[in-house]
């Protein structure tokens, strides 16, 4: 209610590919309690890195129930915001193919300091038949 997001779908699996915030109540022209609503629902405390990364986890294994960490890598960036990013680094592409950006099955989370989601991505599902 208080965020707007965009979504794609993967078609065939039914499954979420990516999320991306394009807009907050925030900073729409909505009432003055509209927002005041939004903001008491809504706290604006800081989570701490521990915090976002158990909360990546979650969003990531919503689609991926059986995701661990043990499968892939995971690397986590603490600046302006927390970058979360899961990746199968031991698949390998068919010969003669490529990716980009990301030339391996991966999850990315990305997590304002108030542990509001900003965008997800799953390009999981695209790498599943082939392995």
């Amino acid at each position: 209610k208080c965020q707007f997001y965009s979504y794609e779908v993967d078609a065939k699996s039914g499954k979420v590919v990516q999320v991306q915030l394009i807009g907050a109540l925030a900073v729409g022209s909505a009432s003055e309690t509209e927002k005041a609503a939004c903001d008491k629902a809504n706290p604006q405390s800081q989570i701490t890195a521990s915090e976002a990364e158990d909360l990546a986890w979650a969003i990531a294994r919503k689609n991926v129930p059986d995701l661990s960490d043990s499968r892939g890598e995971v690397s986590f960036d603490q600046g302006d915001r927390y970058i979360w990013t899961w990746q199968d680094k031991s698949y390998t592409l068919p010969e003669g193919l490529t990716s980009e950006p990301w030339q391996y099955p991966t999850i990315r989370v990305i997590l304002d300091k108030q542990g509001r989601l900003m965008t997800y991505l799953n390009t999981t599902f695209f790498y599943a038949e082939n392995q």
